[in-house]
């Protein structure tokens, strides 16, 4: 598993991850801090990275994020897909 921990959250979850075997980068140890959310999650896409974070995104309006092989459309949401 390969986790960018966003700057809402202590760095030092990164230590405390490899400690258990996981592999975390916080936003602020890649020079990024103070970037915005959505830079943060396509950072993160463009790096196959699972944010952890305290936000809430995506709860009005889906986050699109682009690469340049594909285009992700992602939204949170707490209704469940249903089966056609």
């Amino acid at each position: 598993m390969n986790l960018l921990i966003d700057e809402n959250l202590s760095p030092t979850l990164v230590q405390r991850l490899a400690d258990r075997g996981i592999f975390a980068q916080h936003v602020a140890h890649l020079g990024r801090a103070g970037i915005t959310d959505l830079e943060v999650w396509r950072y993160a896409f463009e790096h196959d990275q699972v944010v952890v974070t305290m936000n809430r995104i995506g709860q009005r309006r889906p986050l699109k994020l682009i690469s340049k092989e594909r285009s992700v459309r992602t939204r949170a949401s707490p209704h469940r897909c249903r089966a056609p």
